[in-house]
């Protein structure tokens, strides 16, 4: 099976992204692909809730701040990810920010850190982003907000 990595967006308001991608991501591990899936939703994170995940500390912030400290390695990413139990397969997620304003939180390069060991590890990662900015959108936090799930 090739190995792959997809991001999964729509525009605002679009229902069915997170539900898209946790479907390409049973799919594909019950093919008997390694799948990680990230929630990088920077406006409503809900593969956690969608999935009845419990989460002390959101998987992303945790792989990204280990990034930040040049302690996040393979194996890590792999402790920091819930595995999910679905038709005798199993897969992992990284769960989302819950608020956006935490986005600010991330630094660009540990978030490109966590794709890229994410991409080493698994054959296949599904990202469900949020929809891009529009020139007409705006907020305090804009710029950086959408930079880090743009640039995988």
């Amino acid at each position: 099976m090739p190995r792959g990595i997809t991001a999964v967006w729509g525009p605002h308001g679009a229902p069915g992204r997170t539900t898209t991608a946790i479907s390409i991501a049973s799919e594909l591990a019950i093919a008997g692909a390694q799948v990680l899936l990230v929630d990088a939703d920077s406006w409503s994170a809900s593969a956690a809730a969608h999935l009845g995940l419990l989460e002390e500390s959101a998987g992303l912030a945790q792989a990204c701040r280990a990034a930040d400290r040049g302690t996040l390695d393979g194996p890590g990413l792999v402790r920091l990810a819930q595995t999910v139990r679905t038709a005798g397969s199993s897969w992992d997620v990284l769960t989302g920010l819950p608020r956006p304003e935490r986005w600010a939180e991330l630094r660009p390069r540990a978030v490109e850190r966590v794709l890229h060991l994410a991409a080493a590890r698994y054959s296949h990662v599904i990202i469900d982003v949020a929809a891009p900015w529009s020139t007409t959108r705006r907020s305090a936090s804009a710029p950086r907000h959408r930079r880090e799930t743009l640039r995988p």
